[in-house]
């Protein structure tokens, strides 16, 4: 089976209503909620695996301090045509920032260094 994989980084204060409205909307599969407060929870939505980060600052490999509220304050409202749903879109450079992660899985390690590729050709104008 195909998954895919879906990371948002989540205001601390937030999170718990952002599950609840996963739950409600589509009956997503959540852990149980003495997990809630994790910096990390995991969250599957049939078979979309989404990661819900609520680090209030974290570390790249690189040492660059990425700071929520620092990169909501850069970031772009986005909306659906209807106007149903809004969200915000991190900066290009906030989101490569935030693909500088060594993970142990090798796998997502590529997916990482070929997302980093495609957002510097989209932040130098290519396509």
């Amino acid at each position: 089976m195909v998954t895919a994989d879906y990371d948002f980084w989540v205001a601390p204060k937030d999170r718990v209503r952002l599950f609840r409205l996963l739950k409600e909307l589509f009956d997503a599969e959540l852990p149980p909620e003495n997990l809630w407060k994790r910096p990390i929870v995991t969250v599957y939505i049939g078979p979309d695996k989404i990661g819900c980060l609520s680090h209030r600052k974290i570390i790249n490999e690189e040492g660059q301090e990425l700071v929520f509220d620092d990169i909501y304050a850069r970031s772009e409202e986005k909306r659906d045509p209807d106007e149903n749903l809004v969200f915000r879109v991190p900066s290009i450079d906030d989101l490569i920032a935030m693909k500088k992660f060594t993970p142990k899985d090798r796998a997502k390690q590529a997916r990482n260094l070929e997302d980093i590729r495609y957002l510097m050709t989209l932040k130098n104008g290519g396509v």
